[in-house]
């Protein structure tokens, strides 16, 4: 692939800036190793029959269907698609074009038909498609079969319309289906799975085994000869114990291992088999060539192939002259020798302009990579990517909250914007500026609030105010609108100020960029920007150019070079510390990765190991742990390069490493969008049709919209204190989008009531905790779990109960069962309901218990097809599937059903928990991975044999990995909350039962001192006497699953907000302290139409607090001894909102700030957060606060302290008592 100069995306210092290095510069293990590569994938193969004259070869690799019309010397992308893997071309291609291409991928799993040779695509079946097969006399019958998870579909109109056909045996998935040369007279097919091979004599109606498999063992790929009618002749390729290559002379009968060989072998047999005899066989450890039909083998080569070896082997149809194979890998590999020699005929390595990490990833682990095939995301910290959408990508952008809202952008080469708001899940092309050539995009540090984006074009600036889902023009004031990169200020939010840098200098917007002037460096071509953390003091800002590196320290009035003269600078990134270490990391095109410690004076390659130095991007990426157990691995350096790897220069062991800077965010106690905030009335919006794919050679980004769940903001439940020192309000469970069931509701009441000096009041508890509402009277049989994009922690707090179909209408064809049967361990109670399902989902008999324990006789019914219309059952030799109340139960001796209306004696046992895929069917392709105590689960395609994960328990918690943000509904019967949950010693995953929230300590009551850990999916929680201010888990939520460290073994019974519907909930809480006798008392006097309450408020013209804050108040110390502060709060008289002003100076970069409730001396949990200082001051105004909280903070200042955590001071830098302000 030729070089291509793609500008470089902007990474904002804001952005990507960590905290902590070492004051004397930061340092590596000196060595940068490629941790990521970003290459075509191959998955399959499929020549022209016509390839002597028209040398046609379709690949599909991880980005779409790519095409060659040399021979293989030249590739293009003709299909953007994620992840295909079934591919066929027409046996009648010269005539009629015909070219099918197929993925198992969410959101755009289905079959593609082409019928121009690939020159435009049509989506022609909307379901995960694993292999495609035509007819070898498709010309005249049209016919094509597809495999899918559900089994085969067919099309007899040449692939424009399907119709579901049969199950495979067993309900298996076919991996691979091969029709007999004599398909027409002999109908026969056969179908690899990952089990045995198939084999159906009727057109593939009906499936007997012929290969059959143990253990691990399952068929990788097999081969047909061309005269099979006459030899009969077929090879399989196995992995597992068995693996290798076998043969079977009579059409499967019998077989013969007649080679050994390795995992994942795959087989090629010449078109001119009858008289050459030669098969091939390729593997990881080499090519073999048979020319006995099979019998004997030479091995030939050991070109490698990449990763884990081919993944397919084709051979030329003109193959006894021209000697040609292909072969896929990580690329495309060709031989003209018959298989000697092979050489590389397609690496399509893409390039990586563009890197961004996750503001979370310390939780989530996850970074996008942009390509010029498409954005890949990881979610395992870069150590494997999955294309999550195809297109030429040039930019990236990342939400600063996107932990909350999940958004990112992703800027194209030619189609505009496209967004995301469930962390890559689904896509929509934003409006405004489609068909526009995107270089670079830049987010408010407060996007969650301003919800403010800028885009670099090729056409001028573009500005969106809606997320990003809509843009208009910004580019007045420009004389140049070729731009190639952006810049925020971090104190956007004041200041607002953007820089936008040009093919002819640099401009500065201080409107929002609503007008531009001339800043500089005149005639330049400005690439990469950055601005300093500490702009708003040291005004200094950096702007790497084609031509070198530029400094201004007077916010771009005037330059000054700054070395790297002559050097092609497509990236910058610079650290929260960047005001103390002057550290500064420079991409350089075709000069690698420079470093300076003296803010871009002088510089120092950092190369060493780094074989491509066409770098493109760089980003920071956090320390990281595989899992809440394992050791942590260190921080790094990633760079993206034109030859498409992501490259990773590790930190020294022992190196103080940055930690990621908080981005500033809008005051969390304002109602703002959380999930997908496309819901503001200034929002446009975007388009969510089905995809279009492109007909040019490079589609542009294609996906099929998946509509991902709008998440209304979730106000917290605030409760008017009553009278007594035991409220009980009344709410109901709503589920949010983060998979829980979150009460909302505010009782609302008002009193009236007159001061007396004399008597003491004790306030009402602040409650520590949300609430426990009332349960409803009928217990809720639905729970609805909200899955966001990534790692979701949930539990089941219902018992499953599946909604199942009627029975089928009686056959004269039946076979009947009786025997035992048990329900959790016990006889089945009388009334329990058996019933009988064949392989394909029909309902074929049923029984209900009339003697506990035992059910019997049963008929089963089978299919009869001579009915008119034909009436569906159980075919001869099929298992009988049964459930009990609901259950799927275990059957000893299995049941094969036959039709010879006997009675068969078979045992059944069940237990009152669904299987995992069961449970998770309505999430079909939306998710990749499960994680349990008992094991772990992958769906299909991944291999059943694998999953130790069999059922979803009672009283368990797990993790899911959702590819998708998508809701999951469980029928069932609720788990009562105080069930007790046996538990030993060690890690344990737990559900949280209740239906509403409970802090962690007041959740575990029951079993204090005896566990010492509790994660989650929002942080952790350690019991006294551990220190509370690390504790970043502050409540547990019904719908989640949490793991827990138990030091003894116990029995788990959650305290109150647990309890059954009988039972009175009741608010945990912690007491403030008894307000002095001087304090006045407020008499309560309850309106008679609604709930009491009270206004702890004695002043309702508002009440305004200070704290002077020092780094000798902090507890434990000791604080920033050169640090000082002052912090002014105001409450409303109406105690709703909550104003702040913070102003500090001598100390390093704020991380965070909060009001804890604490007395002097004493170390107390966050009541309110806070934005950090920016630039020494900090301000806002919070909505929604707690009514009793503020009433607290009024009544007893004193109680609650104000404190500031710095980089160099992360457990509490300063820190200051509240109490009145003096008029």
């Amino acid at each position: 692939m030729g070089y291509r100069r793609i500008v470089g995306l902007l990474f904002v210092a804001l952005l990507v800036v960590g905290a902590l290095p070492p004051r004397s510069g930061w340092t590596g293990d000196r060595l940068w190793t490629p941790t990521l590569s970003i290459s075509a994938g191959i998955t399959n193969l499929a020549v022209s029959p016509a390839f002597a004259a028209d040398r046609t070869i379709f690949a599909t690799g991880s980005a779409g269907v790519y095409r060659s019309t040399d021979g293989g010397q030249t590739w293009v992308r003709v299909l953007a698609l994620n992840s295909p893997r079934a591919l066929a071309v027409s046996p009648a291609f010269a005539i009629d074009r015909t070219v099918l291409a197929g993925s198992d991928t969410a959101p755009n799993a289905g079959l593609f038909r082409s019928t121009d040779g690939g020159e435009s695509w049509t989506k022609v079946l909307d379901i995960s498609v694993t292999t495609v097969a035509f007819s070898p006399s498709f010309a005249s019958d049209r016919l094509v079969f597809a495999g899918t998870y559900s089994g085969l579909y067919r099309s007899t109109d040449g692939g424009l319309t399907w119709a579901w056909y049969s199950s495979l045996l067993y309900g298996f998935t076919p991996l691979k289906l091969v029709l007999s040369p004599g398909f027409t007279s002999d109908l026969s097919m056969f179908a690899a799975t990952y089990g045995p091979l198939l084999k159906s004599t009727d057109g593939g109606q009906t499936w007997t085994q012929v290969f059959p498999v143990s253990g691990w063992a399952s068929v990788t790929d097999l081969a047909i000869s061309p005269d099979f009618g006459n030899d009969q002749t077929l090879l399989v390729a196995v992995m597992a114990d068995s693996s290798g290559v076998y043969l079977s002379p009579d059409g499967g009968a019998t077989w013969t291992r007649v080679l050994r060989g390795s995992y994942g072998m795959v087989l090629a047999i010449s078109p001119a088999f009858a008289s050459d005899r030669t098969v091939l066989a390729a593997t990881y450890g080499g090519v073999y060539r048979s020319t006995d039909g099979g019998v004997t083998w030479t091995r030939l080569a050991t070109p490698g192939f990449g990763g884990f070896g081919p993944s397919c082997l084709v051979i030329s149809p003109d193959f006894s002259r021209d000697q040609t194979l292909f072969a896929g890998g990580d690329v495309v590999y060709r031989s003209t020798d018959g298989g000697t020699t092979w050489t590389e005929s397609f690496r399509r390595l893409l390039s990586v302009p563009a890197l961004v990490v996750s503001p979370a990833f310390a939780s989530d682990r996850t970074l996008f990579v942009g390509s010029s095939e498409g954005v890949y995301r990881s979610q395992d910290a870069g150590q494997t990517a999955v294309l999550i959408v195809a297109g030429d990508v040039q930019a990236l952008a990342i939400s600063p909250s996107y932990s909350t809202d999940g958004i990112i952008l992703a800027g194209t080469r030619d189609a505009g914007v496209f967004r995301s708001a469930d962390g890559g899940g689904s896509w929509a092309a934003a409006t405004g500026l489609t068909n526009l050539n995107v270089r670079a995009l830049a987010v408010s540090p407060s996007f969650l609030s301003d919800r403010t984006a800028f885009a670099a074009t090729a056409d001028g600036i573009f500005r969106s105010t809606t997320w990003g889902g809509s843009w208009s023009q910004a580019s007045t004031g420009l004389t140049n609108r070729d731009v190639r990169s952006l810049a925020v200020s971090p104190t956007f939010a004041t200041d607002r100020t953007v820089w936008a840098g040009t093919a002819a200098g640099l401009f500065r917007s201080t409107d929002g960029g609503q007008t531009w002037t001339a800043s500089g460096l005149t005639g330049r071509i400005v690439q990469a920007l950055a601005v300093s953390p500490a702009f708003a003091t040291d005004r200094t800002l950096l702007a790497g150019t084609a031509n070198g590196l530029f400094r201004s320290t007077d916010g771009g009035q005037t330059w000054t070079a700054s070395g790297l003269g002559g050097q092609d600078i497509r990236a910058l990134l610079l650290f929260s510390t960047f005001p103390v270490d002057r550290l500064v990391f420079a991409g350089v095109y075709d000069g690698g990765v420079m470093q300076s410690t003296d803010g871009g004076a002088t510089w120092q390659p950092i190369n060493e190991g780094l074989v491509d130095r066409r770098v493109l991007a760089l980003v920071y990426r956090p320390p990281w742990a595989p899992s809440p157990w394992e050791t942590s691995r260190p921080a790094a350096l990633l760079a993206g390069i034109e030859a498409g790897w992501v490259w990773e220069y590790v930190l020294s062991p022992g190196t103080p490493t940055p930690t990621p800077s908080p981005s500033p965010t809008a005051p969390t106690a304002t109602s703002t969008p959380t999930g997908t905030p496309t819901s503001s009335p200034t929002a446009t919006p975007m388009p969510t049709g089905t995809p279009t794919p492109s007909p040019t050679a490079t589609p542009m980004l294609t996906r099929t919209p998946t509509s991902s769940p709008t998440a209304m903001p979730s106000p917290s439940p605030t409760v008017t204190p009553v009278p007594t020192a035991t409220p009980t309000p009344v709410t109901s469970p709503t589920p949010v989008a983060t998979a829980t069931l979150t009460p909302t509701g505010t009782p609302t009441a008002t009193a009236t009531g007159t001061a007396t000096p004399t008597p003491t009041l004790t306030p009402t508890p602040i409650p520590t905790a949300v609430l426990t509402p009332t349960p409803p009277a009928t217990p809720t049989r639905t729970q609805a779990i909200a899955f966001h994009s990534g790692w979701n922690w949930f539990s089941l707090n219902v018992v499953p109960e599946p909604v199942l179909g009627g029975l089928v209408q009686n056959t004269p064809a039946f076979s009947q069962y009786f025997g035992t049967v048990t329900l959790d361990g016990q006889p089945a109670p009388v009334g329990a309901v058996i019933e009988a399902f064949s392989p394909r989902g029909q309902k074929v008999g049923e029984f209900v218990v009339r003697t506990a324990g035992v059910y019997g006789y049963m008929r089963v019914y089978g299919e009869d097809p001579s009915a008119s219309p034909p009436i569906p059952g159980m075919r001869d030799g099929e298992i009988v599937r049964f459930r009990l109340n609901g259950f799927p139960a275990t059957a000893a001796p299995p049941p094969v059903w036959h039709d010879d209306k006997e009675v068969h004696e078979v045992a059944l046992s069940a237990v009152s928990q669904l299987g995992v895929a069961e449970v998770l069917a309505p999430l079909e392709g939306q998710y990749d991975l499960v994680l349990g105590e008992e094991g772990t689960y992958a769906p299909p395609p991944a291999d059943p044999r694998f999953n130790t994960l069999e059922t979803l328990a009672r009283g368990k918690g797990y993790m899911i990995r959702m590819r998708a943000a998508a809701t999951l509904p469980v029928q069932g019967q609720p788990i009562p909350a105080d069930e007790p949950l046996g538990l030993t010693r060690g890690w344990r995953w737990i559900a949280y039962l209740p239906t509403a929230p409970l802090d962690p300590g007041t959740a575990l009551a029951t079993i204090a001192g005896q566990y010492d850990l509790l994660l989650g999916e929002t942080g952790t929680y350690a019991p006294p006497p551990a220190d509370p201010r690390f504790n970043t888990l502050d409540q547990l939520e019904p719908g989640r699953g949490y793991l827990l460290r138990l030091t003894t073994d116990t029995t788990l019974r959650y305290p109150a907000g647990g309890l059954p519907p009988s039972a009175t909930p009741t608010a945990s809480a912690t007491p403030s302290p008894t307000v002095s006798p001087a304090t006045p008392t407020v008499s309560p006097t309850p309106l008679p139409t609604a709930t009491p309450s009270v206004t702890p408020s004695p002043t309702p013209a508002g009440t305004r607090l200070v704290a002077t804050l020092s780094g000798a108040n902090e507890v434990p110390g000791p604080g920033d001894p050169d640090g000082q502060g002052r912090a002014t709060v105001s409450i409303d008289g109406a105690l709703s909102t909550l104003c702040y002003d913070l102003m500090v100076s001598g100390i390093s970069t704020p991380t965070a700030a909060h009001i804890h409730e604490g007395a002097a001396g004493v170390a107390g949990p966050i009541r309110v957060t806070l934005s950090p200082p920016t630039g020494g001051t900090a301000s806002g105004c919070l909505s929604g606060l707690d009514s009793v909280l503020l009433g607290a903070l009024v009544a007893n200042p004193a109680g609650f302290y104000v404190n500031v955590h710095t980089t160099d001071f992360p457990a509490g830098a300063l820190r200051g008592q509240l109490q009145p302000l003096s008029p």
